[in-house]
């Protein structure tokens, strides 16, 4: 009896403790320790809208000096939905660097739902930060969509950067806006054929894997630049040769990438369906995994 009575008192206490976890994440979030901080962060944005009353800490956590609690408190935010965008636009438009990174982050995680978030966005491509204005290359990237008028002149210029990442990002935004952004197709033509300046970063004489990382971005903006013209203009044959061509790089990330883009056309792939089939058959398996998914999405298509 003694013992079921303290069984009783012990489960008694811990439902006390249980009876509001957003107030008990919202103090690990304020912690000295920052696995406290992460954990309250990562269980907060589970919570998703039950966990609204904690936006304003998560807010202040943008800024936290841990990165991980950075990302943690974004992607928290971006789980609440409209109230939570909100102060991730004003950290975009007024934080410190690391904070508006984060906040991109999130607004990228929001997909089409944070389109209220564009112009902001836009505006953060011409930060003087490199940091701030990948991350906002790929949050454009990732919700996909927005005002015409506002997107396509930015991304079209921002073709022409200094980072391949950013070049690649803007050509794959603009190939998720299809048809209507046809004015940037002298620019995307240009970036696949080559013909733009190289980014400033490759010349900067770096040598090993820093490089090598770098041609590979540049590569892959040049293949986003071959899907999107694909995706503005219909069936465009010299995109789809430029991409059958590129599977045979040098680079397997490039390979494999490529595959996935083909697949993703469908239909109009279907002259690189050769050059799939023996990339299917041969060399990295991951690339191989990628051949033969793309096959099935080309055929499925037809």
């Amino acid at each position: 009896m003694r013992n079921a009575v303290l069984l009783m008192a012990i489960f008694g206490v811990a439902g006390c403790f249980n009876r509001d976890p957003v107030e008990g994440l919202m103090r690990d979030l304020q912690s000295k320790q920052v696995d406290l901080r992460q954990y309250g962060a990562r269980r907060l944005g589970e919570m998703g809208p039950k966990a609204k009353r904690a936006i304003p800490l998560l807010a202040e956590s943008l800024g936290d000096a841990n990165q991980e609690v950075r990302r943690l408190s974004a992607q928290a935010l971006a789980s609440m939905g409209e109230e939570g965008m909100k102060p991730l636009i004003t950290s975009l438009e007024k934080g410190y660097p690391e904070t508006r990174v984060a906040a991109c982050l999130g607004l990228g995680e929001m997909g089409d739902s944070a389109t209220d978030a564009i112009p902001a966005l836009v505006k953060a491509l011409e930060s003087n930060h490199r940091e701030v204005r990948v991350a906002a290359s790929q949050a454009i990237a990732n919700i996909g969509t927005g005002p015409r008028d506002i997107l396509v002149p930015a991304l079209t210029k921002a073709l022409s950067a200094d980072n391949p990442v950013i070049r690649s990002n803007s050509a794959l935004a603009l190939g998720e806006l299809g048809p209507e952004a046809e004015e940037a197709i002298p620019r995307l033509t240009s970036l696949m054929a080559g013909e733009l300046p190289p980014p400033k970063s490759l010349g900067l004489g770096v040598q090993g894997l820093v490089k090598s990382v770098l041609e590979r971005d540049d590569e892959i903006s040049r293949v986003n630049a071959a899907y999107a013209l694909t995706s503005i203009s219909g069936d465009d044959g010299a995109s789809i040769s430029y991409l059958t061509k590129t599977l045979g790089s040098d680079n397997r990330d490039v390979q494999r990438y490529t595959a996935e883009v083909l697949g993703r056309i469908g239909a109009s792939a279907k002259p690189a369906a050769g050059r799939l089939r023996e990339l299917a058959k041969t060399g990295d398996a991951m690339v191989q995994q990628a051949a033969k998914q793309a096959l099935t999405s080309i055929e499925a298509a037809n």
